[in-house]
Parts: structure tokens; sequence; C-alpha cells
């Protein structure tokens, strides 16, 4: 369905008492930001549950009427019931049209069809947006029993290089991380985290950057300790880029309103944008619908593309699904982000797409397992790389998979409609969560024999079992050598005629030898003979190769030719 924004025929007459605020909102990490509110209390005392629709349609008029000129980090509030809590050192007060104050957190109503009331709030904010476009904003729009606070700010310490001598910032907190700048001695530098330890600080670099440098080469101040606890890929985030946010529990009030969440929408040709709530962080270019029951948040992505992650895991979103993070009872997240799965619009109301300032086309449930392409990859035969390529996804290339496996080496694959596989980490994929697995996987085929010639590396298979070396990247040419010692040079010399083989993954294979007589050396007693099995080139896997000689199978060794 596509949604076009347009006015809503309601007169702004029918609302009592409605007025518009602009105030001043300063933080010292959130400085320069204002919120545009519409929080309304309209509606005879004597109301029944049927004006909730009427109710609804007033307060996205007033949302148009009031808010359509906001500009960046600007806000205004209507007649309302609002719940705001100030700075420690602010008076609030909303005694009259035009009052200005600083807001901290901001609570909307739910819908109350006796008085009647709700809330609907709208926000153009930054964020991580660049200077260089002022005439783009993220629009959050919020409805319902809502909360939204922005996160503390951070804690900085200005510190200095002790001594004379130069420093060094590293990538990460770590003596053998690259190394991003030296700073001279005596040089300032603003510090705005630690580790756990207290032995590296993170450095806020003049360049934008972020680096790491150790605590004791700075001139020691108890400044330090005030230093907030952070991880090596922890983000430092922009003035209102990070938020706390809940929603109500109860369901649509009427089929007119929406479920109690958030609309949040990046501006046109922005690229990807970064926010982050409740510790989640949310990657995206695009139009998605939050919601913050209780102990979990969901992120319901209606068009563009998202990646979601929190604690070291991330999921990458196509339109049409939901993505679940659990949260603890202090309301942040508390494991990584669950696989994608349909979304269910009908379970919402009717969310205010046309309220936005893009219109989308919002996109149906995802219900098949679908796979993005996000730059070109191989397709193959079977479940692993041991398999013959059989064409290439391109980049951007939309298909659907059947079925998934799991190749010898962990990696899962997935099985597409026309019978390929592709790995399922190196696409993009959504709605799999419940993909079957498949038995029915064609054999690997048999190793490749190979062509005599000299092999870029040899591998030497010693005894009993070990290869030398055991892991070798794909696209060198390999040889196997293996020696066998003899009593004295005559026995070597007849052993010129013994038979010999070898055998990769139970499966002989037909291999050029080349005899070399070997004199002397610990290695192979005091006469032996040395063999080298040309192998050629080899797709990556694992393999289990041993070496028959003589009848002799013991010696072998698994070999992993990585992609």
């Amino acid at each position: 369905m596509l949604y076009v924004k347009e006015p809503h025929h309601v007169s702004l007459n029918d609302a009592k008492d409605s007025f518009c605020v602009f105030f001043f909102h300063r933080f010292a990490f959130f400085s320069s930001a204002f919120f545009c509110l519409i929080l309304l209390a309209l509606w005879p005392v004597n109301a029944q549950s049927d004006h909730c629709p009427a109710l609804v349609a007033t307060a996205l008029a007033n949302v148009d009427a009031l808010c359509a000129e906001t500009g960046r980090n600007q806000a205004c509030y209507g007649n309302l019931r609002l719940d705001a809590q100030a700075q420690p050192d602010t008076a609030l007060q909303f005694a009259a049209p035009g009052d200005i104050a600083d807001i901290a957190s901001l609570t909307l109503s739910g819908m109350d069809a006796s008085v009647p009331q709700w809330g609907i709030a709208f926000l153009q904010l930054q964020a991580n947006l660049p200077d260089t476009l002022p005439g783009q904003n993220i629009t959050m729009l919020l409805f319902g029993d809502t909360a939204l606070t922005p996160a503390p700010p951070l804690a900085e310490v200005t510190l200095t290089v002790a001594g004379s001598e130069n420093i060094r910032v590293r990538a990460r907190p770590d003596s053998q991380s690259d190394v991003l700048e030296v700073l001279p001695g005596g040089a300032a530098v603003t510090a705005n985290g630690r580790t756990a330890d207290g032995d590296w600080l993170r450095l806020a670099l003049a360049d934008g950057r972020i680096g790491w440098a150790a605590a004791f080469l700075f001139v020691s101040t108890d400044e330090i300790n005030t230093l907030a606890v952070v991880g090596a890929d922890d983000a430092v985030y922009a003035p209102l880029q990070a938020f706390y946010f809940r929603s109500g529990l109860g369901d649509a009030p009427c089929a007119a309103a929406p479920r109690d969440g958030m609309l949040i929408q990046t501006p046109e040709g922005a690229g990807s944008v970064t926010l982050l709530l409740n510790n989640v962080r949310i990657t995206f270019g695009s139009t998605a619908y939050v919601q913050s029951p209780g102990d979990t948040m969901t992120v319901h992505l209606l068009e563009g593309q998202a990646q979601i992650s929190a604690l070291a895991g991330a999921q990458d979103m196509l339109p049409g699904t939901s993505v679940s993070v659990a949260l603890d009872e202090n309301g942040v997240a508390a494991a990584a982000p669950q696989a994608p799965v349909p979304y269910t619009p009908d379970e919402w109301g009717t969310l205010p797409l046309d309220t936005l300032p893009r219109a989308v086309e919002m996109a149906a449930p995802l219900t098949d397992c679908t796979i993005v392409a996000t730059e070109a990859v191989n397709t193959r035969s079977g479940p692993g790389t041991v398999y013959e390529r059989t064409g290439t996804l391109e980049a951007g290339t939309t298909t659907t998979a059947v079925a998934q496996a799991q190749a010898t080496n962990g990696m899962m694959w997935l099985q597409l409609a026309d019978g390929g596989w592709v790995r399922a980490d190196v696409v993009q994929s959504a709605g799999c969560a419940a993909l079957p697995v498949t038995a029915d996987i064609p054999p690997p085929p048999a190793p490749a024999a190979p062509s005599a010639g000299t092999g870029g590396i040899e591998i030497h298979i010693g005894s009993p079992y070990g290869c030398t070396p055991d892991t070798v990247a794909v696209g060198i040419p390999l040889t196997f050598e293996y020696g066998m010692g003899y009593a004295d040079e005559a026995a070597a010399t007849a052993g010129l005629a013994d038979a010999w083989g070898l055998t990769v993954n139970g499966t002989a294979v037909a291999v050029s030898t080349v005899d070399v007589l070997f004199t002397g050396g610990p290695d192979y007693s005091d006469w032996g003979i040395v063999r080298r099995f040309y192998w050629g080139v080899q797709p990556p896997g694992s393999y289990s190769v041993s070496i028959v000689d003589r009848g002799d199978t013991s010696r072998g060794c698994t070999l992993t030719i990585t992609p």
C-alpha cells in the first residue's frame, strides 16, 4: 500500500486550548537540541471510546499544522498532559504559551477515551548526520504511552602527556595494535573512557578519530576515575544520538490508532545513520517502527535496510521483518539480537505513516527465506567450497532459499530455489530461521587428479601423522612429500619399484611422482627415497591425506586449504 502525505480535513477549531511552545533543550552532552511535541488533551469530558478515531485524526492534524516548519533540532508542544523532568539546576515551568525550559526526559500519555487524551510527539534530530546536510534530519514520531530519555552525558577529562617523550595512540587497548597517532610530550588530549582495569584510556583525537593509550603515560589525576568503563568496540555517540525508549503494553485503542511505539525515518539520500536505543545500535537508511514494552525491544523494518547489533551480535534486516532484543531490568540490551522473523502489521493498528516527511511504501511481511547479495558471490553445486562453482549472484540480487545444510567445516550453506548453494555468512538473509535442514546433498567430488609438474609448496607428511605446513591458502600449487628409509643403497635402489599411492578423503588419487634417491641424513635413515606427489591447485576445504607405501598406510595428515 502506498502511503502519501496529505492534509487531514479536521478543523483546528475543534481542538480546545491548543497552543504551541518552542523550548530550548540543553544538556552538557546534548547541546543545542530541541524537541517538537504535540501532546493533546482534547475532547469533551463525557467522550466515549467511539471518539478514538476523531481524536487520533485531530492529533495528527495538529502535528501537520504546528510542526510543518520544524527545522533541525526544533520542537513545539500543545495543550497537553505532559510529564517532564528538568535538569537538577533548572526550574521547569510550562505556565503559558512561549515558556522556555530545559528538558531531560519526556513521557507521553496513552489513549484515555473517557477524558479523552492521547500523546504524540514529533522530533527532528541531527544525530550523526553531517553539518553539511542542514536540511536533512532524522524524524522520530512517538505516539501513545511512550517515554524517551537521552542517554546521560559522557564524562570527559583533559589529560597531559607525562614527561618529554612521545607516546603512541593505538587503535585498540593493546600494545600490539596499530598506531593511529603520536602525541608529543606535554601535549593535552581529551579522554572519554577507560578499560575496566584502568590500564588504558580512550582518547578523542583532534581529527575526530578514537584511540587508546596506556594510562601511566599521562599525568595522574583523580578525574580519571570519573570516566565511564567502555569496551574496545564501544562507539562514541554524537549529541541526541543515544536514548532510552519505552512503550506501553496495550493494544491499539482503535483501528484508526497505532499501537504505542515510535516511527523513525532517515532522510532521502543521507545513507546509513546510526542511533543507540537502550544500548542497541540501529544502523539504517529507511523507515522503522520500534516498540519497547517490558523486557523486549523490537524493530520492524518497513522499508530500506538496517542492521541491529548489541553485545557483540548483529542481524541484518530486510523490509518486512522484525528483530527483537531482550532487555534487562534496567531496560538495556541483555542479549544479542534474535534472527529476523516476518513482521505482523495487523497487530499494530494504523501507523501514521502519512505524518512522516517522506512517503513510503510499507513492505509486505517477508514470509519466504529471502537472500540479498550485497556483493558478487559464487554459487556452488553443493554446501561447500569443494563443490564446483555453478554461477554468481551479482551484487544487489534478491532470491529465495528452500533449505539449508552444514558443510564439513561447520559453515552453514543455503540451498537456492534453482538448486544452487551459497554460503550463509556472505549474503543478507531474512525469514530463514525455520528453513528446513536437508539431507539430500550431492556427494562431494573426488579431489582433482594432479598433473605432472612442480608444486608451489611442499607438504611434508611426517610420522606418525602431521602435515608441515598443515594450512595453506587457496590458489597455490601443492606437492606432497613423503620419505621411506632403507638399510642400504641396494635396498633403496630396489625400493624405487615399490608401489606408492596417495589417498585423499578416503579416495585413491592417481598422481605423478618424482623419485629422488636420498643418501644419508637422520630423516630417512642412511639411505632413503623421497617421493613427491604433485597435486596442483585445489579448492578450499579440509583434506585427510594418507600415503600408501608397500602396504603401510600409517602415515598421513589433515591439510586445510583456506578461502
